[in-house]
């Protein structure tokens, strides 16, 4: 893919809304091609240490079953770990850290500088300009709520309808684990925001990743592009199934761009649900909505081609009024799933303001979905094993015996 195409698709914020003291718990991950991307981890509205499985090192966790035990590779010797193992636990040092930080500032002085031309660096030395659209990128326009350090301003409604006290019981939706892909010119900062609020509100837990290319990601100099996207939420994936989290427990939830990592790993790996937020089917349909067919090389995230093949419940939330993803798109992707439950549609919502304005409404359809989620694997696996026992006794009996019992043949 030409590095314009890539350059207009992808638009990570320079320099990153959040640095590595913005969160106590900031922890990088390995990724297949290797790189290494930031991880967060929130448990009921609070970022947490990443849960560590007890198994010894090397041993693949007790759920996992024979085709996920074939796809990973588990090394039985122990202290034996490759570092570079997708899904392993990163070091991440402080002075690279800090050359990297120090890059993006001089990085977005010097297209401050281009922006400003010769005659106008002295009149504008100390002012802050506003990002422009090439800035923002695919979302449209920048997140509202997120000041500073990337944290938001929540109204008192907003912070106190979801209290997260102790309940008497535990809600079905309390056992889930969220994966969180952001959109477009977003970072862990606007994730964590919104990660946090969901969390407190459903008492259940969540990991928010970065790209490859975005945030603080390792190297410096890696550049975001489709594959790395694919194999940046696999390593996050995997480190959720290291951790002794069930595939069945682990909620995808993307938003715009990042309902193509999503869709993509749903379609080959097994999960409890998926949740796309403002989906889009592929890069060119957004420009050109009647599009028939996908271009292979000159299209990226065909999201189209790969939902029908999701076998998870799939919840698609778009707005009415969307106007960088048409409405359209939602509604393409919500005809192909195999498994997909009621939509939610918002009539008066547009592509950032779904989490802003209509949070709670969100919230309640997030709570539902995740108990159907709860209910759709040991319903599904309750069928197999009837129909299963139902074949076999069948193929027990003699032709004859078989033939009676179905009126063929006269007692």
């Amino acid at each position: 893919m030409g590095a314009l195409y890539s350059r207009v698709v992808f638009q990570p914020p320079r320099p990153p809304r959040y640095s590595r003291h913005s969160f106590p718990h900031l922890t990088w991950v390995h990724t297949k091609q290797g790189s290494r991307v930031p991880v967060v981890y929130y448990d009921e509205g609070l970022a947490a240490p990443l849960p560590l499985s007890r198994r010894r090192r090397g041993q693949p966790p007790k759920h996992a079953t024979a085709e996920h035990q074939s796809s990973f590779s588990w090394y039985c010797c122990a202290g034996r770990t490759p570092a570079a193992e997708a899904g392993s636990v990163a070091q991440a040092d402080a002075a690279e850290l800090d050359a990297l930080e120090q890059r993006h500032v001089r990085q977005r002085e010097r297209e401050r500088r281009q922006r400003r031309g010769p005659q106008g660096d002295a009149a504008l030395a100390t002012a802050t300009p506003a990002l422009t659209d090439d800035e923002v990128g695919m979302d449209g326009v920048e997140h509202a709520g997120v000041v500073g350090n990337g944290m938001a301003k929540l109204s008192t409604r907003e912070a106190t309808t979801f209290p997260s006290a102790q309940r008497p019981f535990v809600m079905p939706e309390q056992h889930m684990t969220i994966l969180y892909s952001h959109g477009n010119a977003e970072d862990l900062a606007s994730a964590g925001v919104y990660l946090s609020a969901v969390t407190m509100a459903l008492g259940c837990r969540a990991l928010a990743y970065d790209y490859t290319g975005y945030g603080l990601s390792l190297p410096a100099d890696a550049q975001p592009c489709e594959r790395h996207f694919y194999q940046d939420i696999d390593a996050a994936y995997r480190c959720l199934l290291r951790s002794g989290v069930p595939p069945e427990r682990i909620i995808l939830v993307g938003r715009s761009i990042g309902t193509a990592p999503t869709i993509d790993l749903a379609s080959r790996e097994r999960v409890g649900g998926v949740v796309l937020i403002a989906p889009l089917t592929s890069c060119l349909r957004v420009v050109k909505p009647n599009m028939r067919c996908t271009l292979p090389f000159a299209d990226m995230f065909p999201s189209i081609n790969k939902v029908q093949h999701i076998d998870a419940p799939v919840l698609i939330i778009h707005g009415m009024q969307d106007e960088v993803v048409p409405f359209c798109h939602g509604l393409q992707l919500h005809g192909r799933c195999a498994h997909a439950v009621d939509p939610l549609w918002l009539d008066k919502a547009g592509h950032n303001d779904i989490e802003l304005h209509h949070f709670h409404q969100v919230i309640e359809r997030f709570r539902r979905f995740f108990r159907h989620c709860a209910a759709f694997f040991p319903e599904r696996e309750t069928f197999r094993a009837s129909t299963r026992a139902s074949c076999s006794e069948r193929f027990a009996l003699s032709p004859r015996t078989l033939m009676r019992r179905l009126s063929v043949l006269p007692s």
